[in-house]
């Protein structure tokens, strides 16, 4: 435990369908399990935090848990100079979720089509389209490029969606503001992301996700100014 610099702190159910979580506690260098706590109350987390002792807890420069964000006034509270990162693993999770939700309910009802296109058209371009929309555009074969081109063409919404995937990842890839997709200072690389909430054609959820991230950015940008929020390894099952 001496050497524990870098926490990941995640929730899983027992028993899928149940309420029955507990919390788990890794060293994200070594990918080990090192803690559990029984419940998700701040009360159980700081019961098992507490054990390690202030020396350990003092050294943790990074702590990365889920995109609620649910544990950040404990972690301020316990390990006040560590970095509070979002999970990687989860945020692009919630991304995907949202693109796709949009993407079948293109294919049941096409709407807001491109300048010539049949909802016939649309729907032949939606067909096996799931993996060419949700992998990393670098990642694709050339059959899912073709694709990905199809559905861009029919679907202005999916493609701005699908814009914005993309964004996110190169977002959590840089490491400042300047590397960042829009190129710009961190205040005006924020409206560029609000433009995607107010843009009539992303879906409510989408907004409300949105919503979240600015709550992470912001907090970043009286911590750290000039620089991107890291995002933590995605957790080891």
């Amino acid at each position: 435990m001496s050497g524990l610099q870098r926490l990941g702190i995640d929730e899983i159910a027992l028993r899928k369908g149940h309420k029955d979580f507990v919390v788990v506690l890794r060293d994200l260098d070594t990918h080990r399990l090192i803690g559990m706590a029984p419940s998700r109350t701040h009360a159980a987390i700081e019961a098992v935090l507490n054990i390690w002792g202030t020396e350990v807890l003092s050294n943790v420069v990074e702590v990365s848990m889920d995109f609620s964000g649910n544990y950040r006034g404990l972690v301020r509270r316990l390990m006040p100079q560590a970095d509070i990162v979002a999970d990687r693993c989860h945020v692009m999770s919630l991304v995907n979720q949202e693109l796709n939700q949009a993407r079948n309910a293109f294919r049941r009802t096409p709407d807001d089509l491109s300048d010539g296109v049949t909802p016939e058209d649309a729907k032949a371009a939606l067909k096996a389209s799931k993996y060419a929309l949700l992998k990393p555009k670098a990642h694709l074969t050339d059959t899912q490029r073709d694709k990905l081109a199809e559905v861009i063409a029919v679907s202005p919404k999916l493609a701005l969606m699908h814009q914005s995937k993309e964004a996110f990842r190169k977002l959590f890839d840089a490491e400042s503001w300047s590397q960042s997709p829009t190129g710009l200072p961190l205040s005006r690389a924020l409206m560029y992301y609000q433009c995607l909430v107010d843009e009539p054609v992303m879906y409510p959820a989408a907004s409300r996700f949105l919503g979240r991230v600015f709550v992470w950015m912001a907090d970043w940008r009286s911590r750290r100014h000039s620089e991107l929020p890291r995002v933590g390894q995605p957790v080891s099952s």
